[in-house]
């Protein structure tokens, strides 16, 4: 077994504690699996990791929900991993870090973070079989997610927090607030339908529109919130965590427009410290740090 040089160790130490397992550090050195594995079981001892899920950070739980019932997916990798991947843009940076967050606080997993400056796209992705159970417990889908994607089980309006958060999570990933409207657009009619319901529960007036989409040839159902009173109510019945959609409803309710659309100052993800980066082709890979409690 040939040796791993200075610099190889040190990639090691410092990457396996921040989520790189032996098939991506593996990869990214250009050495044998086992040779990665051996060095990691000298250094770090072997790791039985138990699944972990708090299921009593409701609100947490529901905008985690939410996020991904607009804009996540779920798959099987070559090697048999579960993945997890949610998509944003690049103006989404505090709420990425926002879903971070809950991502460590329901299961205890660190995320990655993908730019990719030609697609517009923020990828958070995460990886865990208990992560994918969790999900499917709440959300029906099929393959085709999008078309098909909906709430398990009919809402219970009793549990009033996971409600009002997943519906933060879905406008933050799959929604729009301005030009004097609250949007919730899918491609899925019985989510719209559960929107619409759960809107409805507290007294939110609401109405699903539906529109043609050309290039995919599939009716899209937008929920529609308009007129200020509606707006006042979902600010103080619902509310909103995506601070640039919050900055709009807010210049809404203040009868800044029509438009009030925010472009807010945020950090380009080029000023990022090249200490917590690792550029492989055209995307740049970001793995925040856990503090240990």
């Amino acid at each position: 077994m040939q040796r791993l040089t200075y610099s190889e160790i040190k990639t090691i130490k410092d990457l396996y504690p921040i989520g790189f397992g032996v098939v991506k550090l593996s990869k990214l050195l250009g050495r044998r699996k086992s040779t990665v594995y051996y060095h990691i079981k000298k250094r770090f001892g072997k790791r039985n990791f138990v699944p972990y899920f708090n299921e009593n950070l409701k609100k947490e739980l529901g905008e985690f929900i939410g996020a991904f019932a607009g804009d996540g997916n779920l798959y099987l990798d070559k090697n048999g991993g579960y993945r997890i991947r949610f998509y944003f843009g690049l103006k989404e940076e505090r709420y990425v870090e926002y879903i971070t967050n809950i991502i460590l606080a329901l299961f205890n997993k660190r995320s990655r973070k993908w730019y990719s400056p030609n697609e517009a796209l923020i990828v958070l992705s995460v990886d865990g079989k208990k992560i994918c159970e969790v999900i499917k417990s709440y959300l029906n889908f099929s393959k085709d997610k999008s078309y098909t994607v909906r709430l398990k089980n009919k809402p219970d309006f009793k549990d009033e927090f996971f409600l009002k958060y997943f519906i933060r999570g879905l406008i933050a990933s799959d929604g729009t607030v301005g030009f004097n409207r609250i949007r919730i657009s899918t491609i899925s009619k019985k989510l719209a339908r559960q929107c619409f319901d759960i809107l409805r529960f507290y007294g939110i007036k609401s109405a699903i529109r539906i529109e043609e989409k050309g290039f995919s040839h599939r009716t899209l159902y937008v929920v529609d919130i308009t007129n200020k009173e509606n707006f006042q109510k979902f600010r103080e019945v619902i509310g909103l965590t995506e601070e640039n959609k919050k900055f709009n409803l807010d210049a809404m309710l203040k009868g800044i427009g029509p438009k009030g659309i925010r472009t807010p100052d945020l950090p380009h993800f080029e000023q990022t410290r090249q200490a917590d980066v690792v550029t492989t082709g055209p995307w740049t890979h970001i793995t925040p740090k856990r503090t240990n409690t």
